[in-house]
């Protein structure tokens, strides 16, 4: 059964898994302490800011990151929290897109489970709120299998 979102209830369930990892990362969030790399991804992001280029004009590890999280101050303005807010979402993301997956490969409630699973992890609660490469890199990567998975069935 491909996933073609035809039903409404794929759609709920999809931004439910969202929503609900969302919430776990909102609730470890006031526990967490400032990570060592926390400070040099912001102050990438502040570098941005000021019209300087990633690479170009100082050495980066993770320049997209640090995209995001300047696009994310410029909305929404300076706080720990806004500077986490990317990666929280895509930790989040990344439950949708493994929901996505398990449904591709196996059964709706699988997916619904190993969404949940995933979201619930200690390691995924703690390190997806402290500024870090790894959560989109992961979003990345599971949003890239499903595609894989997809092609495959499809024949492309």
């Amino acid at each position: 059964m491909p996933t073609d979102f035809k039903t409404l209830k794929d759609w709920q369930i999809f931004f439910a898994l969202i929503v609900t990892a969302f919430i776990l990362l909102l609730a470890v969030y006031p526990f967490t302490m400032v990570g060592g790399d926390e400070g040099r991804f912001v102050q990438d992001a502040l570098r941005i800011s000021r019209g300087e280029i990633p690479i170009a004009d100082y050495g980066t590890r993770a320049p997209i990151l640090s995209f995001f999280v300047n696009l994310f101050t410029a909305l929404f303005g300076r706080s720990l929290f806004i500077f986490r807010l990317p990666v929280m979402l895509f930790s989040a993301l990344t439950g949708g897109f493994i929901f996505l997956l398990g449904k591709e490969l196996f059964h709706r409630h699988v997916g619904i489970l190993a969404s949940l699973i995933y979201a619930s992890v200690p390691f995924t609660l703690w390190h997806n709120v402290v500024i870090k490469s790894e959560a989109l890199e992961i979003l990345l990567v599971a949003a890239a299998a499903w595609f894989f998975v997809r092609g495959l069935k499809s024949g492309r």
